[in-house]
């Protein structure tokens, strides 16, 4: 199960969160590929079908790699 203090499980309420920085290794990113089932198995989070808005990929964002520990 997901853990609160990594982001708010309530739909809608983090509005910052994005694949972009999921894969970058924020919000769900901490664990999942790492600790928790991989992120390419999207309908394990994602049940429904959604038309992406295009709008949040016209600008690139800049998201510093993870700082990996070994």
């Amino acid at each position: 199960s997901c853990h609160p203090n990594v982001f708010n499980m309530k739909v809608g309420s983090n509005p910052d969160m994005s694949m972009r920085k999921i894969i970058a290794g924020k919000y769900c990113g901490i664990c999942h590929g790492k600790v928790a089932f991989p992120l390419e198995d999207c309908f394990r989070c994602h049940s429904k079908t959604r038309i992406a808005d295009p709008s949040p990929y016209t600008e690139p964002e800049v998201i510093p790699a993870p700082e990996i520990k070994k």
